[in-house]
C-alpha cells in the first residue's frame, strides 16, 4: 500500500506539471492573470531545471527559478541581436520554458516526489506553512496590484520602457539610441520585461519587477532559511513582514527586485559551490552576466561574485580544468549580443547622441573604488567566515562604484544601492539562519535579536513614512490596482497617430514627441523617440539661434516630426505670475512657446486634435 504522504506528494507534483498550461484556457478576469503568472514562473523554473539537469545536480526550485531568469535574459539577448525578439518569439520562449518545466518534472517524477513528501511531513510542515502562506498572499497582492498600475511612470533614466517593449514586438530589436540611449544599461531588463507582452501587452510591464520579482526574492530567501524550528519560522515570518513594510517604492520600471533576487541567487550559488553541493561554475557566471546586462551599476557586484567563486574553491582545481574559462567567458558571451545591438543603435543615431550623453572620466572613480576595495579586503581578510567576508566586500565595492559614478550617473544610479544592499543583506541573513543548529532554539543569539530589532524599526518607519512610501497607503493602492486589473483592459491603440503617419513614406525616419509612443507602428517607420528624460531637459525658450534641442534633431536622419502639443512653455516665462496668466490665455503666443512648440509651427503636413506632423526638411 502506497503511503499517504507519497500520494500527497505525487498529487502536488502532478498539479505542478499541469499548472503552467492553465493559461491556455479561456479563463476570465483575475483567473487569466494568475494562470499567466504561474506560466511565467514555470518557464523560469524550466530553464533553471534544464541547467541543473545538465549539471546533474539537485537544486531548490526557488534557486532554479533565478537561474532560469538569468538564462532567459541571455537567450533574449541572442534573439535581439538578430532582430527576432518579436511577440511570437517571446511567446515561444515562455512556453518552451514551461514545457521544459513539465517534461523534466515528469521525467524525474519519482526522484522529485521524495523531497516533496519530506516537506509534507507534519514535523517540518508546521514550521513552513505560515511563511509560505504569507509569501503567496503578499506576492499575489503585489503581482495583481502591479498589473493594475497602468498609470505608473513609464520612464527610467534612459527612456520610455513601454515604447521599447512595443518596438520589440514590431521589430524584434532595440534600435533607438535617442529614446533609449542605454548609458546605464544594455537592455537586459527590457528583454525580461518583454515577457509581459505574452501576459497582456506592454502595459503589464511593472508586474515583472514590482510584482513577480518581489515575490521571487521572498521565496528564495525563505527557501534558503529552511524553516525547521520555531526560531527559523519566526525569522521567516519577520522577513516577509519587513519586505512588505519596507519604505522602498520603485517609481519607474527599472529593475530593483529582479536585481536583488539575482544578487541573492549569485551568492547563494557561490555558497553552494563553496560547500561542494554545486561543483560547476556555469550558474555563477550566467547570473553574473545577467546582472551586468540588467544594469551596469550591478557589474561590480557581479565581478565580486565571480571572484568569490574562484577564491572559495581550490584554485588548482580551476587551473586543471575548464572551469576558470567558463567563469570568465560565459559572462562575456552573455553581454556581447547586447553590446552589438547597442553599437548598431548608436551608429544609426549619428552625432546626435554625443549631445545627450555626458562625457566622463572613469580614472578617478576607478582609483577610489580600487583603493576602497583594497582597504575592505584588508579589513575582512581575518574574518573566519570567508563567504561573509566576500559579501561585505561586494557591498562596499558596489556602493562605492555607484557613489563615485564609476558605473551609472547620479541621481538615477543611487536608487540601485537598494537592490545591492537588499540582495547581499538577505544573503547574510539567510546564511546565518541556514547554518543555525536546531539546538540553539532556546538561545537565539545576538544576530537574531538584532534582526528582530531591525524588523521593528523598518516596520515602524514604513508606518510613519509619508506619501506612497507609507506601507498602509501603498497596500491601499495595490488593492485598488487589483480591482482595476479585474475590471479594466488596456487598449493602447491610438488611431490619430496611425492616420497622421500615413502621410510619411514607408521606412522613413521620424522624430516623435507623443504621450503614448507605445501606440506607434515601429515596423513601418524608423522612429526616434524624443520624449525621453534627457531630451526633455533640453526644452527651453524658442529663439532664432540654434539650441541643443535643435542641434540634436538636426543631427538625426529625420525628415518629419510627429509632435503632440502639450503647451509646456519655457520654464523661465512661467515662473512669473504675469507669464503664467498670459501663457494660459494665449498659449500660441511666441513668447509662450518653447523650442519644441516652435518647431511644431513649421511646415505642417497634417494635423488632428493637438497632434501635428511637421516636415522638418526635404531633399534627404
Amino acid at each position: 500500500m502506497i503511503p499517504l504522504g507519497t500520494l500527497r506528494a505525487s498529487a502536488i507534483l502532478a498539479l505542478a506539471i499541469a499548472a503552467p498550461w492553465l493559461s491556455l484556457l479561456p479563463l476570465p478576469g483575475l483567473g487569466a492573470l494568475v494562470a499567466a503568472t504561474i506560466t511565467l514562473i514555470a518557464a523560469f523554473h524550466g530553464y533553471g531545471l534544464l541547467i541543473a539537469t545538465a549539471l546533474r545536480r539537485n537544486v531548490a526550485p526557488a534557486l532554479a527559478v533565478q537561474w532560469g531568469i538569468a538564462l532567459t535574459i541571455a537567450l533574449g539577448g541572442l534573439l535581439i541581436s538578430v532582430g527576432a525578439y518579436r511577440l511570437p518569439a517571446q511567446t515561444i520562449l515562455v512556453y518552451t520554458g514551461a514545457a521544459l518545466h513539465s517534461l523534466l518534472l515528469a521525467a524525474q517524477f519519482s526522484r522529485r516526489a521524495e523531497p516533496v513528501a519530506e516537506c509534507l511531513r507534519h514535523g517540518t510542515l508546521r514550521y513552513s506553512i505560515v511563511p509560505s502562506v504569507l509569501v503567496i498572499a503578499v506576492g499575489a497582492l503585489h503581482i495583481l496590484g502591479a498589473v493594475g498600475d497602468f498609470g505608473a511612470r513609464p520612464f527610467d533614466d534612459d527612456g520610455n520602457h513601454l515604447a521599447q517593449l512595443q518596438r520589440l514586438i514590431d521589430t524584434g530589436t532595440l534600435g533607438d539610441a535617442i529614446g533609449f540611449p542605454r548609458t546605464s544599461q544594455l537592455g537586459g531588463q527590457l528583454t525580461l520585461g518583454a515577457l509581459a507582452n505574452v501576459v497582456g501587452g506592454p502595459a503589464f510591464l511593472r508586474m515583472v519587477d514590482s510584482g513577480l520579482g518581489f515575490t521571487l526574492v521572498l521565496w528564495l530567501a525563505i527557501s534558503r532559511i529552511r524553516p525547521r524550528d520555531p526560531s527559523t519560522a519566526l525569522c521567516s515570518v519577520l522577513l516577509v513582514i519587513v519586505a512588505a513594510a519596507l519604505p522602498f517604492v520603485t517609481p519607474d520600471p527599472a529593475p530593483r527586485w529582479i536585481a536583488a533576487g539575482l544578487v541573492l541567487a549569485l551568492f547563494a550559488t557561490v555558497q553552494d559551490h563553496a560547500e561542494g553541493a554545486i561543483r560547476e561554475v556555469l550558474p555563477i557566471s550566467l547570473i553574473a552576466g545577467a546582472l551586468t546586462a540588467l544594469r551596469l551599476e550591478l557589474a561590480p557586484v557581479a565581478v565580486v561574485g565571480v571572484m568569490a567563486a574562484w577564491a572559495l574553491r581550490d584554485r588548482a582545481e580551476f587551473r586543471a580544468s575548464r572551469r576558470f574559462l567558463v567563469l570568465v567567458l560565459v559572462p562575456v558571451a552573455t553581454l556581447l549580443p547586447f553590446v552589438f545591438v547597442r553599437i548598431a543603435a548608436r551608429s544609426e543615431a549619428g552625432d546626435a547622441l554625443a549631445l545627450l550623453v555626458p562625457r566622463r572620466s572613469g580614472f578617478l572613480p576607478l582609483g577610489v573604488v580600487t583603493g576602497t576595495g583594497v582597504v575592505a579586503a584588508m579589513l575582512t581578510r581575518r574574518m573566519t567566515d570567508r563567504l561573509l567576508a566576500w559579501l561585505v566586500f561586494a557591498i562596499v565595492v558596489g556602493v562605492t562604484a555607484i557613489v563615485t559614478q564609476l558605473v551609472g550617473l547620479r541621481p538615477y544610479s543611487i536608487a540601485f544601492l537598494a537592490p545591492i544592499v537588499i540582495g547581499a543583506g538577505l544573503a547574510v541573513v539567510t546564511r546565518h539562519l541556514r547554518a543555525q543548529p536546531t539546538s540553539s532554539i532556546a538561545r537565539p543569539g545576538t544576530a537574531m535579536l538584532v534582526f528582530a530589532l531591525l524588523a521593528c524599526v523598518v516596520t515602524f518607519q514604513g508606518r510613519d513614512a509619508s506619501g506612497r512610501v507609507r506601507w498602509s497607503r501603498r497596500y491601499t493602492e495595490l488593492i485598488s490596482g487589483v480591482e482595476i486589473a479585474r475590471t479594466v483592459r488596456v487598449d493602447s491603440s491610438t488611431t490619430i497617430y496611425a492616420r497622421l503617419m500615413q502621410h510619411v513614406p514607408a521606412g522613413e525616419a521620424v522624430g516623435v514627441w507623443v504621450l503614448q509612443p507605445e501606440s506607434l507602428d515601429y515596423a513601418a517607420h524608423r522612429i526616434f523617440d524624443l520624449r525621453s528624460p534627457r531630451v526633455a531637459a533640453l526644452r527651453g525658450r524658442a529663439t532664432t539661434a540654434s539650441s541643443t534641442l535643435t542641434a540634436v534633431i538636426g543631427r538625426l536622419p529625420v525628415r518629419f516630426l510627429l509632435i503632440e502639443i502639450d503647451h509646456h512653455g519655457p520654464a523661465e516665462r512661467r515662473q512669473t505670475l504675469f507669464g503664467r496668466l498670459w501663457c494660459d490665455a494665449a498659449p500660441a503666443d511666441p513668447l509662450c512657446l518653447d523650442e519644441l512648440e516652435r518647431l511644431a509651427q513649421g511646415d505642417v503636413v497634417a494635423t488632428e486634435a493637438n497632434v501635428r506632423l511637421v516636415a522638418l526638411r526635404s531633399g534627404r
